[in-house]
């Protein structure tokens, strides 16, 4: 699929001189009488012809068809002990791994197409009996522990738990070209300046991702030196305002990730409770000039601070928050925002309590109403699919993703009328109920979408069993549409 092409103002410029060089070269040629040198006419309108479409074609966009775009990771494997980790397939790339001792990190070498790790210790058993505690060599690892997994070819992002990681320790990941995604917890992770200098030597990364990290002005001060374009905060201790403002200077980052601001979390024997910025805080997020996409979860975060944020975002989402449907109406301000990644649900510590049902129907109308001021090619929803936000999203000339991350509360029946949207190409569908309501007759309805491409299903079966036939879903859809199927099988305790 062809995206419209932003054509930056030095481009512009080029263009333009290219047209007046043409322009002035015709003027030139017309002073001349043809009769006596009609060669330079011609070589002038020429030499125009050829630097202006030179210059077109230097200008040009990339194509943004699916050969492309970055191929998807597959779901992680998970694998305990250096024996279940020489059992994966060498092609494996997505891997959660538990390891016994740093000896044991030898055994990722020959998965070289490993693309994300998450590696933690294991607890130490004595025969069937957890002792529920790890090696204590976890607590100063040698410098080397890394060095096998530095040496993975293709490793993008790399999550590291429950592991000291001292400079020396990141000292080895220099080593690693692909790296540029980096996942820390805990507070053993110490940012100072010897910390932010072993990360500047990772040559290409530029994510990073803390969790439960101690994190004040000083130490955002030192992390801001780095060439990141991506940060990630869940419960950053010591956060406060100053560090907040230090945040809002940042002059890199493109992408802002804050999970659990204004929110207590129990750890170490102590209740932590979280800085959460007030509403005209929110305001200084404007100064991030390359801020591009602004992600708000489990925060207490509420109307008054969305109606803050800068209007220029153009990647927003928003999970687990305190918006009501008045707030969610004031979505449509954004008019620059292309993706949408939204839930209706509010923060609730009763993770299996639902809404009320005419509060989720009206916080789907609020969004169905915003939406219809927007031009969206990508949205991600949580909630209920009303006849509001169906309509909503089919009139989107320019929706090409959609996402359905829990369709807990969706009718199904509900899903028929997706087909008629104009420029979908990919629909993710996530359905967790046991047996699963994905049936080939509730997906029928799909192959008279004529622009769908790829259908991705995930499902939760206890059974053991494939609750559908996937051969006969692909007959359904035809030859032009690829569909992947997830298969989860959940075991129920009776």
């Amino acid at each position: 699929m062809n995206g419209a092409r932003v054509v930056l103002p030095a481009e512009e410029r080029l263009l333009d001189a290219a047209l007046a060089q043409l322009f002035a070269g015709r003027r030139r040629a017309a002073a001349v009488p043809v009769g006596k040198r009609p060669w330079l006419a011609a070589a002038l309108v020429l030499l125009g012809v050829a630097v202006t479409a030179a210059t077109m074609w230097l200008a040009r966009g990339p194509e943004r068809d699916a050969a492309q775009e970055p191929a998807p990771l597959p779901p992680p494997v998970r694998a305990d002990g250096r024996n279940a980790i020489e059992a994966l397939p060498e092609g494996t790339q997505h891997l959660n791994a538990g390891i016994l001792s740093p000896d044991d990190a030898r055994v990722f070498t020959r998965l070289r197409s490993l693309r994300r790790l998450a590696v933690r210790p294991l607890d130490v058993h004595v025969g069937p009996i957890n002792t529920r505690k790890k090696l204590p060599v976890w607590d100063d690892p040698p410098a080397a522990v890394f060095e096998p997994i530095a040496k993975l070819p293709a490793l993008e992002s790399l999550q590291i738990y429950g592991i000291a990681t001292p400079p020396s320790v990141f000292a080895r990941l220099a080593g690693c070209a692909t790296l540029r995604e980096l996942e820390l917890t805990g507070e053993h992770v110490v940012v100072d300046d010897a910390f932010v200098q072993a990360l500047a030597a990772i040559p290409a990364l530029r994510s990073l991702r803390l969790d439960l990290v101690q994190l004040d002005a000083a130490a955002v001060e030192r992390l801001a030196r780095l060439k990141l374009i991506s940060l990630h905060l869940s419960r950053p201790i010591g956060f406060d305002a100053d560090a907040w403002s230090r945040l809002c200077r940042w002059p890199t980052l493109e992408t802002l990730s804050l999970h659990d601001l204004g929110r207590s979390f129990p750890w170490r024997g102590k209740d932590h409770v979280f800085f959460m910025p007030a509403p005209e805080d929110m305001q200084a997020l404007g100064q991030l000039t390359k801020l591009r996409r602004l992600d708000l979860r489990a925060c207490a975060f509420r109307d008054e601070h969305l109606a803050a944020l800068p209007e220029s975002l153009q990647d927003l989402g928003l999970h687990s928050l305190e918006l009501t449907p008045e707030g969610l109406r004031g979505l449509k301000r954004f008019g620059a925002l292309r993706r949408l990644d939204v839930s209706t649900r509010r923060y609730n510590l009763r993770v299996f309590a639902r809404e009320p049902v005419e509060l989720r129907r009206e916080c789907a109308r609020a969004i169905a109403d915003a939406i219809h001021a927007l031009r969206l090619v990508a949205l991600s929803f949580t909630g209920e699919l009303t006849p509001e936000l169906q309509q909503a999203i089919v009139t989107q000339p320019e929706l090409a993703e959609l996402e359905f991350p829990s369709l807990g509360v969706i009718e199904l029946d509900a899903l028929a009328g997706l087909a008629e949207a104009p420029a979908l190409r990919r629909l993710r569908l996530v359905d967790a109920s046991i047996p699963t309501r994905l049936s080939t007759e509730v997906l029928a309805p799909l192959r008279r979408c004529r622009s769908l491409r790829r259908l991705e299903l995930f499902v939760v079966d206890a059974r053991g069993e494939p609750p559908f036939d996937d051969a006969a879903v692909r007959e359904l859809l035809g030859p032009d549409v690829a569909l992947h199927v997830q298969h989860e099988v959940w075991t129920v305790k009776k």
